[in-house]
């Protein structure tokens, strides 16, 4: 398959900064076109996996709560509200932050849009889960379901993984989010990915065209709840499925620490405090030993696929559960989600 335009300079870019030994920019600034209006929502996947107890989005805050206990830092409050509403406007609302952190090292931030009303928060929440391969519904996650309507459990689990959106965009270079689950692309449509993942680490992100043939198009270091885009791109002649994996290796550095503080600035309100986040895990260094041999050899980590997405609202997320000897240990298994896109 022929890669559009914009998929070949993408790819290029990324795979010419993984290359470049000096500091690498997590992601290039959000333009403030691409900001999504609140109140959009995606078409439902499947009625029946509806669960409108269920809160999704508080796990990922717990986790953030964690990754912030574990660093030594006091334990943001007010980050369940911090992430509510659409994916791009996360931790934007009532702390006055950048709805995306700035690239290493820090550039300024282009100005943003008029910050959006919190949604109430006793407001239902309906929640389905797809899987991201086949895009047909399927039956919910079962550690993500149990703490997402069970607070007192969240309180002990964290997760790995990333909450992301898939926009359309227009001629005008405006976005909205569609359902990757439903939608079908067509040949000249343009499309960006948003994501956020809940722990630090390295991304790396492959495109597998329609033919298989899989390229790299993205390599990154990412802190935690931090805001990355990829694209856009377009849609060529050759039809068939457009393949996204997207894989987190989970470490730190003290930058991706220190991106972390500043984007989860919850200031005061509701939320999470010493007493009911999740336990702390401190994760392996980046630049450890191990790490450059993870994924290599008899002693390689295997990458877990996370084949059950919860969505609520416009976003999904792909979040599996860290166990007890990930945690202990602080080498936390590689997670990765493969998102199909149809080109009809």
């Amino acid at each position: 398959m022929k890669i559009g335009p914009a998929f070949v300079l993408c790819g290029v870019a990324a795979v010419a900064a993984a290359q470049d030994p000096g500091p690498q920019s997590l992601q290039p600034p959000l333009p403030p076109e691409a900001i999504t209006p609140e109140g959009q929502t995606l078409p439902p996947v499947s009625a029946a996996s509806e669960s409108p107890a269920s809160t999704v989005r508080n796990l990922f805050a717990g986790t953030l709560a964690a990754v912030m206990q574990a660093a030594g830092m006091s334990v943001a409050v007010g980050l369940t509200q911090a992430v509510t509403g659409g994916l791009t406007n996360w931790f934007s609302r009532r702390t006055g932050a950048p709805a995306m952190a700035p690239p290493l090292p820090a550039v300024a931030a282009p100005p943003l849009v008029a910050p959006q009303p919190v949604l109430p928060e006793t407001q239902p929440v309906s929640t389905q889960y797809f899987d991201p391969r086949t895009g047909g519904a399927t039956a919910a996650d079962p550690a993500v379901a149990a703490a997402a309507q069970n607070p007192a459990a969240a309180g002990d689990t964290m997760f790995a993984g990333l909450a992301f959106e898939v926009h359309l965009q227009d001629a005008s270079g405006a976005t909205f989010p569609v359902d990757p689950a439903t939608h079908e692309f067509h040949t000249g449509d343009r499309f960006v990915v948003f994501y956020r993942t809940t722990l630090p680490g390295r991304m790396g992100v492959f495109n597998i065209n329609p033919a298989g043939v899989q390229s790299r198009i993205d390599a990154v270091e990412i802190a935690a709840g931090q805001l990355a885009k990829l694209g856009p791109y377009e849609f060529t002649a050759l039809k068939g499925d457009e393949t996204l994996r997207l894989v987190l290796t989970p470490c730190t550095t003290p930058t991706l620490v220190g991106v972390t503080r500043d984007i989860v600035n919850a200031g005061t309100g509701a939320g999470f405090s010493g007493a009911n986040a999740p336990a702390q895990a401190a994760l392996a260094s980046c630049t450890s030993a191990g790490m450059a041999v993870r994924g290599v050899g008899a002693s390689a980590m295997r990458t877990r696929d996370i084949r059950k997405v919860a969505v609520e609202g416009t976003t999904g997320f792909a979040l599996d559960a860290v166990s007890s000897a990930e945690l202990a240990s602080g080498s936390v298994a590689p997670r990765e989600v493969t998102i199909v896109l149809r080109h009809r």
